[in-house]
């Protein structure tokens, strides 16, 4: 009888121990849980903050492209400007050198038609004046 007694009292003991056992196991899993839920959390956050900060980088570096984009599109209308003075300035440069060659060559022709004039005239008066001779002196030379 004693034998069964200490057999019963172990068992309850075994029992006992066995239902601790399970609680601990049971508290282990929600310490578990617990755990992953907040490692869980401050990977999300962790995720969260880097996709912001990223973001936000990829946004700094939008603006400054959209910034590059309008100082070039700045640059370029100041160039075709700066081309389009050059290009005016060529052609005034143009004009005046056609003016100064047409100049150049209207002093020659008006040279040359004063000249072909002076002859002709020197021409037309030496040989009025032969004729005049001619009719004065009968027609007889000298």
């Amino acid at each position: 009888a004693e034998l069964r007694a200490t057999v019963a009292a172990l068992r309850r003991e075994v029992a006992a121990a066995d239902e601790e056992h399970a609680a601990a196991r049971e508290r282990e899993g929600n310490v578990r849980r617990d755990l992953a839920a907040r490692l869980a959390t401050a990977l999300v956050a962790d995720a969260s903050e880097r996709l912001e900060a990223a973001l936000g980088d990829a946004t700094a570096a939008t603006a400054m492209e959209r910034a590059a984009k309008v100082q070039l599109a700045a640059e370029l209308a100041a160039a075709t400007a700066h081309i389009a003075a050059k290009d005016a300035e060529a052609g005034n440069l143009r004009a005046e050198l056609a003016a100064a060659v047409s100049r150049r060559n209207v002093v020659p022709a008006a040279q040359a038609s004063v000249a072909q004039a002076s002859r002709t005239d020197a021409v037309v008066g030496t040989d009025a004046g032969d004729a005049a001779d001619e009719a004065g002196s009968g027609g007889e030379e000298d």
